[in-house]
């Protein structure tokens, strides 16, 4: 007979899954995950005896499978693959024993977390305390699973100390959905110039949903500004404006053979390095986002008005209690065209 002694909950995040342990006083027992009616795989296991559980991870192999892509559209878009349905099935020859649940791709070091309430409440972005600063050409995103229907609304404080309140869109039920909530289109909406804006979410009923997140529109740098735009722990994605210096190495590493008495050049390993440094770094909330930053598994520098996936080449961040700290991030293009500007794709500008 099987008997489970601990199970996945409801609602996970893939890499905090819970560990699967049940014990059986049969021979041998089979396990077999399903993705919604898709079997994933099926293992058999000989338990040593009655008293001895068996464990059982499958945090990194659901979290293989899904995927949070970069919200390339200028609104809502929804992530049909970050979360899933999966069901665990534990058989031995008296029978078999079902485990039914939901998991959301990221990581929550405290598993006793109400998820349920938390995906109801909050984004899934890096909180800031007040008001954020962001550049007026920086892209901004706020993802949410929304557990019910989201109603986004923007409330806009403009030059002249007045308000305006727009809707922004709508999140379904279920999914996992990322808004673009860049300053810039923000400012489509009006003719007016707005200095500050607020972003919220509400029901039907215009009961708050999803809390409030304010932010102060300053004027861009284009000598200075480089825009990063990353995927953070919990699934949301983030963007941050470095402002320190920047570096361009260009390195060419040809390929020689000698063939018939000759040296032949036949290929050609083109590189692009930047080094960019983040600029004095002066908040609490800004080393977290750095920090998320170099240790996202995708992340995107916006060249040209588009954002190109990058690798960071071993981000180290010391950090120092009671001084002004900066970090020189290095990274490439993981696009090899791009080690060469003049052949570099059309680029996206960004048109107000």
């Amino acid at each position: 007979m099987i008997t489970i002694v601990a199970q996945p909950q409801e609602l996970n995040y893939t890499l905090s899954l819970p560990r699967l342990r049940y014990t059986s006083d049969k021979a041998s027992t089979t396990v077999t995950l399903y993705r919604d009616a898709n079997k994933i795989l099926e293992e058999k296991y000989f338990p040593f005896d009655s008293e001895t559980p068996v464990e059982l991870d499958f945090d990194t192999l659901i979290d293989g499978l899904q995927t949070i892509d970069y919200p390339k559209t200028e609104g809502i878009i929804t992530h049909s693959n970050a979360a899933g349905v999966y069901k665990i099935v534990v058989a031995d020859s008296d029978g078999s024993e079902e485990i039914n649940f939901e998991a959301m791709k990221g990581f929550r070091n405290n598993t006793e977390l109400d998820l349920e309430f938390f995906f109801s409440t909050t984004w899934l972005n890096v909180p800031f305390v007040g008001r954020r600063l962001v550049r007026s050409f920086q892209p901004l995103h706020l993802t949410a699973f929304a557990r019910e229907k989201i109603n986004i609304k923007v409330i806009a404080l403009f030059e002249d100390k007045t308000t305006e309140t727009f809707s922004f869109g709508t999140m379904v039920s279920g999914q996992v959905q990322t808004v673009d909530v860049s300053p810039y289109l923000i400012q489509r909406r009006s003719t007016k110039k707005i200095v500050e804006y607020s972003v919220f979410g509400a029901d039907d009923a215009g009961k708050l949903n999803m809390k409030k997140c304010s932010y102060i529109i300053e004027p861009i740098d284009i000598y200075r500004d480089d825009y990063f735009v990353f995927l953070n722990r919990i699934g949301g994605w983030e963007s941050v404006a470095l402002t320190g210096q920047k570096t361009n190495t260009y390195k060419n590493v040809p390929s020689l053979a000698l063939m018939d008495k000759r040296t032949i050049r036949y290929a050609d390993e083109k590189t692009r390095t930047v080094k960019k440094n983040t600029g004095y770094i002066t908040r609490h909330e800004d080393r977290i986002l750095t920090i998320e930053m170099i240790n996202s598994e995708q992340c995107y520098h916006v060249l040209d008005g588009a954002a190109r996936l990058i690798n960071l080449k071993e981000p180290t961040f010391d950090y120092t209690d009671g001084i002004l700290n900066e970090v020189d991030i290095e990274f490439t293009y993981s696009d090899p065209q791009l080690a060469n500007p003049r052949l570099e794709e059309k680029p996206n500008y960004l048109t107000i």
